[in-house]
């Protein structure tokens, strides 16, 4: 411990930064790691130059590996300087590129070598930085950091340096120098240039104002704050950082956006007999539905509620001690996987007229009733089951459908049936979406796509990252795009930029774990889910993905970890993420089912290990801002839709809990009787607050055979930008 001592006091004393290490007459071996990450590009290379100059200097022959490395190595080099000769290291080291995040772990610091050079800010997110070498550790860096008693313990420990070297700042001498950016905005959907917008030095009377293209320039010192303001949007304030231009979005301003509200003019339907009132062959009806007569209603039921009770499978009615007020208007079905506020009622329909809706909503609690009907008057009852169940009441249909047929009803006929029945809230689809394209049509997209090859297009990329590497999207976007070179090392590199730029943003951190899974890198995904898990422990969808993740790599111990610690966290959530809560316990039980053989059981409650639900389709949507905005249309086989809405009006309760809690999911089930084409649609209408133009991101995960051992799933990341436009982001066939 005291030689440990000795060598931390040694590594930061003034003369360890001029005399990097004593002359040597013999060839050295020297490691020489170069940090390539993107944090590393405000380094300032010139005193770093001069150090490496004082350390060939001083030993002047030497064998040189040099390893440049990001998120994972980008290259080897070997190098021999001869009587202290290092050009050939000075010219690689001044051409390197600054991309992605940085790992340590994937440097070798077991190496038989003399020395270690590492350049670098000691800024890795993803895990520690090394404690331990073979060889002296010199370290040079010269860029500000917060913390750097990890890079001095390890200079300490091995008997090197650490040296952080003097760097621009900003002193009373210091010379200003001229800061380029661009200033954009949203307009009609689209991200335009924002000409004539004000940009002024804080603090001064010095301000410019933006070209047609949205550019300017300005004269400022590191440190300095510009603020950008043009009437109609919310002034914005950016940090000039030595080297950097300055990419700023200006946003609506408005307190909140305005409602849109979706209808559409029912049409006359050609049928004239509607199940529930005549019996019709189940051959001809492609859909899941049950029903009895009135042979099956027995003559002691006093009510329509004991008469249902206990015929319908998946079809739940409270028992008379648990309120006063038990009706068949508050009967449980469609697994309870539907709701939006918390309300899980089903919809009654008698003689073809929806009666009034009870609702279990918290805070706002309804009752209706049924008790004016005589069960030895009903002819006969159906319940439709699954999302045909929509076919004509809509979204009041999403909890299920009970039709009951009158005796009395019955008996009018088939032509007094087309003109009595009503079609509730039904709609027609008019067919107007339109299909996602797999790019966006973006300036920085287009320009990279013109390039020929890979190597090109890369630099088509840094160039434009000059203007908008201040924005998530645009390293999601690029990533989407080098997809098509099949380069997944280029991808990963270009994703973790999200992960290091952003790491204090959750939805940025969810974004890019959807993004690795999609673009097929599993492993970095669990990387960013974890740091997501620990840096925000209350973002409960991030356990729950990394939990699935794990399960599907193998680490079946670790998911169940995770699952147990979700499952615990869900006891204390309310109402409004009841239906997040069912879905976590279906997928536990299913994870248990699958793994039973592999699981130390003890330790998970009896009713995870009951059989899971199996289910045709079970199609999960999930989002990477609690705070998006968005319609999503349901339209089936007969063009009929129902609509699930995630607006503040609609959904304003559940939207809170899901900032709060980090949960921003939603499921939706087809039975083997949905037989046809599903088409999924999508309006985005933005952010319900601090909308700053950026895209929401969809995932869209279809599980087949959920629940069964053939089960399979496809994942899909689906972008959207524009503005209360429909668009198709999934189409679902059984």
């Amino acid at each position: 411990m005291i030689i440990k001592v000795l060598f931390y006091i040694a590594a930061m004393l003034p003369w360890a930064n001029t005399s990097p290490v004593q002359a040597q007459s013999e060839v050295i071996d020297v490691a020489l790691y170069l940090d390539a990450s993107y944090s590393m590009e405000g380094r300032n290379m010139a005193v770093e130059m001069e150090y490496l100059e004082q350390f060939f200097g001083t030993n002047q022959q030497a064998q040189v590996e040099l390893v440049t490395f990001s998120n994972a190595i980008l290259e080897r080099k070997s190098f021999v300087v001869k009587d202290g000769d290092w050009s050939d290291i000075a010219a690689t080291l001044i051409t390197t590129s600054y991309d992605g995040a940085t790992a340590f772990d994937i440097l070798d610091f077991s190496k038989k070598t003399d020395y270690y050079l590492l350049l670098t800010d000691g800024n890795s997110v993803y895990n520690d930085f090394p404690k331990t070498a073979s060889a002296p550790v010199i370290i040079l860096n010269s860029i500000a950091v917060k913390d750097a008693l990890a890079m001095k313990l390890l200079a300490a420990e091995t008997g090197g340096s650490y040296n952080m070297l003097k760097s621009i700042s900003k002193s009373k001498g210091a010379q200003k120098t001229v800061v380029r950016g661009r200033v954009t905005t949203q307009e009609d959907g689209e991200i335009v240039y924002l000409e004539g917008a004000r940009v002024q030095l804080q603090g001064s009377g010095q301000s410019i104002t933006t070209a047609k293209d949205g550019t300017f320039s300005i004269a400022a010192l590191p440190g300095d704050v510009i603020v950008v303001t043009h009437l109609g949007k919310k002034p914005t304030q950016k940090r000039v950082v030595r080297g950097k231009p300055i990419n700023v979005f200006l946003p609506f301003d408005g307190d909140a956006l305005d409602e849109v509200v979706l209808t559409a003019k029912a049409e006359p339907e050609d049928e004239q007999i509607y199940i529930g009132n005549e019996k019709k062959s189940k051959k001809k009806i492609t859909y899941a539905v049950q029903s009895i007569g009135e042979e099956d209603i027995s003559p002691i039921d006093v009510d329509v509620k004991q008469t249902v009770k206990g015929q319908f499978s998946n079809l739940e009615i409270a028992n008379d001690a648990a309120t006063k007020r038990v009706d068949l208007t508050q009967f449980l079905g469609r697994h309870k996987n539907m709701t939006i506020l918390g309300d899980q009622y089903g919809l009654v329909v008698i003689d073809g007229v929806a009666t009034a809706k009870a609702s279990s909503a918290s805070g706002t609690e309804t009752f209706a009733s049924t008790l004016n009907i005589d069960p030895n008057n009903i002819a006969d009852i159906t319940y439709l089951k699954g999302l045909t169940a929509t076919n004509r009441y809509g979204s009041l249909g999403k909890n299920g459908v009970i039709l009951i047929t009158t005796k009395a009803y019955a008996t009018r006929g088939t032509k007094d049936l087309s003109t009595k029945q009503t079609l509730g809230t039904t709609s027609f689809y008019n067919k107007e979406s339109v299909e996602l394209d797999a790019l966006p049509d973006v300036a920085y997209i287009n320009e990279i796509k013109v390039a020929q090859d890979i190597d090109t297009a890369y630099e088509n990329y840094l160039l434009q990252r000059d203007f908008y590497g201040d924005e998530v999207a645009f390293y999601i976007d690029v990533a989407t795009y080098f997809k098509g070179w099949g380069d997944q090392l280029m991808i990963t590199r270009i994703l973790s930029n999200v992960v290091e730029n952003f790491i204090d943003q959750p939805e940025a951190l969810h974004t890019a774990a959807f993004k690795y899974q999609e673009l097929g890198n599993p492993l970095q995904a669990i990387q960013t889910l974890r740091l997501l898990t620990n840096n925000f422990p209350n973002y409960l969808q991030a356990t729950r993905d990394l939990a699935l993740l794990q399960a599907d790599m193998g680490a079946i111990e670790e998911a169940k970890d995770q699952y147990l610690n979700l499952i615990a966290d869900c006891q204390q959530l309310g109402p409004f993420a009841s239906s997040f809560v069912d879905s976590v316990t279906k997928e536990f039980r299913n994870f248990v089912s699958k793994n039973k053989a592999a699981l130390d059981l003890s330790d998970i409650p009896p009713q995870y290990t009951k059989t899971p639900e199996q289910l045709t389709r079970r199609i999960v949507v999930s989002w990477n801002d609690p705070q998006a905005l968005f319609d999503l249309q349901i339209v089936n086989p007969q063009n009929r839709f129902f609509t699930w809405n995630h607006t503040l009006r609609d959904a304003g309760p559940r939207l809170l809990q899901e900032q709060k809690h980090g949960f921003k999911m939603e499921e939706f089930f087809l039975t083997s009787g949905d037989v046809g084409t599903w088409k999924f649609n999508v309006i985005n209408y933005g952010f319900s607050s601090n909308d700053k133009g950026q895209p929401i991101y969809l995932r869209l995960t279809v599980y087949e055979n959920y629940g069964t051992a053939a089960e399979s799933k496809t994942v899909s990341i689906v972008r959207l930008s524009e503005i209360d436009k429909a668009f198709t982001v999934l189409n679902v066939t059984i």
